[in-house]
């Protein structure tokens, strides 16, 4: 009887112990950041089949100048930029709405001169903006400096699996420009 009054305090503290990190690992995953099941994800991508598959071959501009200003801080490990697009319209009819896949896990904010928010679907990343004036073919956007600037901070927060934004901050060059910027059109998650 002893021998079990004196393991209590053991018992005790490996409990407590476990509990902390329980509650470590719950705050990470449910509070700092989400995490999506695998039936989760299917789910979200039969809606967004569902409700996106008709924008498929919906006409968009391209992309023809973009400026960057990154500021990159490693010790906080996070990344604020902002970016300066001029679009094109090298379709043969005019582009009254605009559709982006905004990047995931960012805080992405487009001011495009003349254009209305007419769908911000934050669980898909989706966003289309009506034009009050349509980009007629050939056309280019009047606003080249400021057309589609976006400010993001990618702060890392918590424990993140598979890198998470230390990735980006490791990386350069071209092929990191899409992580940054909004994507034009559809494509897929």
């Amino acid at each position: 009887m002893g021998r079990l009054k004196r393991s209590w305090p053991v018992a005790a503290l490996f409990g407590s112990g476990w509990l902390v990190m329980a509650g470590f690992g719950y705050y990470n995953t449910k509070v700092l950041n989400t995490y999506q099941s695998d039936d989760e994800q299917e789910k979200l991508q039969v809606r967004y089949e569902k409700d996106y598959k008709k924008y498929e071959h919906m006409p968009q501009p391209h992309y023809t100048d973009v400026s960057y200003f990154i500021d990159l801080d490693p010790a906080a490990r996070s990344i604020v930029y902002s970016a300066g697009i001029v679009l094109k319209n090298k379709d043969k009819v005019a582009i009254d709405t605009l559709y982006f896949n905004v990047p995931n896990r960012m805080q992405v904010k487009l001011d495009i001169p003349g254009a209305e928010l007419v769908l911000n679907d934050s669980a898909l990343d989706q966003r289309m903006y009506r034009l009050s004036t349509p980009l007629q073919p050939g056309g280019r956007s009047s606003s080249p400096a400021r057309e589609a600037g976006n400010r993001t901070d990618l702060q890392q927060r918590g424990v993140h699996r598979a890198g998470g934004q230390r990735k980006l901050l490791q990386q350069h060059g071209p092929h990191t420009r899409h992580r940054l910027r909004p994507e034009r059109g559809d494509p897929r998650p």
